[in-house]
């Protein structure tokens, strides 16, 4: 979502990430042409979607724990591969 028009900083063109698990990967400084600096951080948005299809049909306690094996299995793909990214190994 963007935020510039309620920013301090609106040249940044900052946004925030919507969704329920946001993973802050790192933070890094980069220096601009004029001798300022601004932090730019990687992050990675989860998502398990409350009305995916597998789960319609569940009651909300099997809804719930297949919501948690998504998220666990969606995090595990995602952390492989930001791992694998940054030339670190599992």
């Amino acid at each position: 979502m963007p935020i510039a028009a309620f920013s301090e900083h609106p040249h940044e063109e900052e946004v925030l990430l919507r969704g329920p698990f946001v993973q802050l990967v790192q933070v890094q400084t980069v220096w601009l042409e004029n001798g300022s600096s601004m932090d730019v951080m990687d992050g990675v948005m989860l998502d398990t979607s409350r009305d995916h299809p597998s789960t319609m049909e569940l009651d909300e306690s099997e809804g719930q724990r297949a919501r948690e094996l998504f998220l666990c299995l969606i995090a595990t793909t995602r952390m492989k591969a930001l791992a694998s990214e940054f030339g670190l190994h599992p």
